[in-house]
């Protein structure tokens, strides 16, 4: 079985790297036959060279490792970490002049532009510059990504404390707590804050603590206290095998909090029916809230990272009664907790929405928002772009046909939105499945953030009233039907299954008689 492994491997190395010499992506790798097999036949002990025949820019070793996760979800976590490396290999041989993998200088990151070394920083999940490797191995990579995942046993727990541009409006206070899913954040004292803080100081060599004015010096002063005017100092808990794995959960749990709170002070787009403001909308609002520069991370009650990012330095979003009203309106049905993969989906989506508002390329705009709205509508391995827009008609279209919102001229007409949402959809699959030099202006955005916002609305609607995963896949598979057509469904669904209730009342019949002849004979 070991040899097995070590020749799929092999092929999933090798599609993956002649997908994108031949301009393909990660749509294509998905659909790809012996790929998805490859995938699926891993076992937890892989060695991707065992006679030593392979090619040698896959390294020598095992990927040793067990990942503790029950399938799909299994394949998928796997089938990322391939993807991803070899997205980020691709991104270091397009600006390094080399011909093979194999020949990529040590220190490759000293020739690549700085946001080329962000962008694979992006894909590899490392916190900064400083934690890539000094030598490529695409091998030592996934290797390495992998055992993060790593079955060990026993756990620890870990809190990781953090500051964010975020503070409350004149006299208000910050909420007690925000929770989104399983994700729980507090917000701390500026005491407990400084003697944290004071903790880490003294069990630290690291000059950014120590000097405490360099990547601390955009969130506190020289007493060690935030400043009030921009940040807050936040507090994340959970339970992880590593602290690889406890840093990750943080910035993947995180992206969804900030996320949430970005999309509601944004509001989304507003439209009216001549969309005239759809033609010229207004600039983005640039009070987003930001990864924090900079984590400290204790366990067991004691200092053990100083962690810092590449985060950009924005105003501070302020908090207001209203929001704190819409945090209540959109946290309340995915408060419980089972909340089923329809509220998983639903929180996924916010992650996008956030790498959607704290871009400053329209194209990485225009992807994330793309991926937002496909997590909301649950899309499935193989479904595209068309299933993505189908999926959502049924509530631009109710939006669309509600005099309320006329009223409020708060909408789009759901046939002109039809017709533009599908222009934008050949430029995405331009993006993704060509790489064509695409131009995404402001109301390409606009348009993506109102779809985006009405389907996550009527998607939070279903969750709040506790409806099922069938349920809401049915509403967003036929919602946009008429009433005839789906009753017509109905009564054919209905005949299909008395059709096969026959079919096997007869082939119990028959399988009744099969087994008595087994008895006549004698065994």
């Amino acid at each position: 079985m070991t040899e097995s492994n070590g020749f799929f491997i092999r092929i999933a190395f090798e599609e993956l790297r002649d997908a994108l010499a031949k301009e393909e992506t990660t749509d294509v790798w998905d659909g790809t036959d012996n790929y998805t097999q490859s995938i699926a036949v891993l076992t937890d002990r892989l060695d991707p060279d065992p006679a030593g025949e392979l090619s040698d820019d896959l390294g020598d070793g095992v990927l040793n490792f067990s990942i503790d996760e029950p399938e799909p979800k299994r394949s998928r976590l796997i089938h990322e970490v391939f993807k991803t490396t070899i997205l980020a290999e691709q991104k270091v041989l397009d600006e390094v002049s080399v011909d093979t993998p194999n020949d990529i200088p040590n220190l490759w990151y000293d020739e690549l532009s700085s946001s080329t070394v962000d962008e694979i920083t992006r894909l590899l999940d490392f916190e900064g510059r400083s934690d890539l490797p000094d030598s490529w191995s695409a091998h030592t990579l996934v290797s390495d990504r992998l055992a993060e995942y790593a079955d060990t046993s026993g756990s620890n727990s870990y809190e990781i404390w953090f500051p964010l541009n975020l503070i409350p409006k004149e006299t208000g206070a910050l909420p007690n707590t925000l929770t989104v899913g399983k994700t729980f954040i507090a917000p701390v004292s500026f005491d407990d804050w400084q003697d944290r803080l004071s903790e880490a100081v003294s069990q630290s060599s690291v000059d950014d603590i120590n000097g405490r004015y360099s990547t601390l010096s955009q969130c506190i002063d020289r007493q060690d206290r935030p400043h009030r005017s921009t940040h807050s100092i936040w507090k994340f808990e959970c339970d992880a095998t590593s602290l690889a794995r406890a840093s990750r959960k943080f910035r993947e749990r995180l992206d969804s909090v900030i996320g949430l709170l970005n999309f509601i002070d944004s509001n989304g787009p507003r439209y009216i029916i001549d969309h005239s403001e759809l033609d010229d909308p207004s600039p983005s609002d640039q009070r987003t809230l930001v990864k924090p520069p900079f984590y400290l991370v204790f366990s067991d009650e004691e200092y053990i990272k100083f962690g810092s990012t590449t985060s950009m330095n924005r105003p501070p979003l302020r908090l207001t009664n209203d929001h704190q009203q819409s945090i209540e309106r959109w946290l309340e049905p995915v408060q419980r907790e089972d909340i089923g993969r329809p509220g998983k989906k639903y929180i996924e989506s916010f992650r996008a929405f956030q790498s959607a508002a704290t871009t400053e390329d329209p194209e990485r705009e225009f992807l994330a928002l793309w991926q937002a709205i496909e997590s909301v509508v649950m899309t499935e391995e193989g479904d595209n772009s068309k299933d993505v827009l189908r999926r959502c008609r049924a509530f631009i279209q109710q939006n669309s046909s509600d005099s309320e919102n006329y009223d409020t001229h708060d909408v789009l007409d759901h046939k002109l939105f039809r017709g533009r949402i599908n222009r934008l959809k050949s430029r995405r699959n331009s993006l993704v499945h060509t790489g064509a030099d695409v131009t995404i202006i402001q109301k390409d955005l606009a348009l993506l953030q109102y779809g985006y916002r009405i389907v996550l609305d009527g998607v939070r609607d279903l969750l709040a009233e506790d409806r099922t995963h069938d349920e809401i896949i049915g509403v967003l598979d036929h919602g946009y039907k008429d009433h005839s057509t789906i009753s017509e469904a109905i009564s054919n669904k209905k005949d299909d299954r008395g059709t096969l209730e026959t079919e096997i009342s007869e082939l119990d019949v028959e399988l009744s008689g099969l087994e008595f002849v087994v008895e006549w004979i004698g065994e």
